[in-house]
């Protein structure tokens, strides 16, 4: 009696091996690898998202649009971290104006008031700070008035640079010398009669002019 086993090789085709050697044979049947999804249709077949369940229609999931509307929402939270008017910060070029080197920027400052003290910062290396100096209970005592700038030319308006996402970088304010005698006329450091003496006055109708006049108002008298 003759063997009714078959030995197969890869050149054997399965179907036939079991049709015609062997009709009991079982055969196998090799996976076809599956093709790699495009966008669409990966898009597709997420359909079942939060995104989907939001009531976004079935034609835009199908047409591969998911992702473009996911870009946007993501645009809409992040614009709550963004500064107001941010785009004209970033506008670096106009907003440089009349730069001035920082040394002769404190020794114009200094002169206001023999009360104020410049320290360079220990923390933010290539910047510095003005101090007021008033006698307290215990002697002369320092205090910080928030106008802060970086060392070097310093721009007459804030400047502001951006990442990938268009916030505000840790780095990416450098704040313009009309900010800081902003901040010195608000802490009552010196006067805004002072400022226009020494530094001129400021005449400008766009977004740098009206920002000054609205942070100065209640000082000019």
């Amino acid at each position: 009696m003759s063997s009714s086993i078959v030995t197969a090789n890869s050149y054997t085709p399965v179907s036939k091996m079991k049709t015609d050697m062997n009709p009991h044979l079982h055969g196998w049947i090799v996976p076809k690898k599956k093709k790699t999804l495009v966008r669409k249709e990966l898009v597709k077949a997420k359909q079942k998202s939060i995104w989907a369940k939001q009531g976004i229609s079935a034609e835009a999931v199908y047409s591969g649009d998911l992702l473009k509307m996911m870009h946007e929402q993501t645009d809409r939270d992040l614009a709550a971290q963004r500064f107001p008017d941010q785009d004209d910060f970033k506008q670096a070029e106009r907003r440089m104006g009349k730069r001035m080197l920082h040394t002769e920027f404190i020794k114009k400052v200094l002169s206001l008031n023999a009360n104020l003290l410049f320290e360079k910062s220990r923390g933010v290396k290539g910047s510095g700070a003005f101090y007021l100096v008033r006698n307290g209970v215990s002697g002369q005592e320092k205090t910080y008035t928030g106008a802060c700038f970086r060392l070097g030319w310093i721009p007459e308006w804030t400047i502001m640079k951006t990442d990938a996402a268009d916030l505000p970088t840790q780095d990416g304010l450098t704040y313009g010398w009309r900010t800081v005698l902003q901040r010195l006329v608000q802490k009552g450091a010196i006067t805004y009669r002072q400022v226009v003496k020494v530094f001129g006055d400021v005449v400008r109708n766009d977004l740098c002019g009206k920002l000054w006049q609205v942070n100065t108002e209640h000082h000019r008298n």
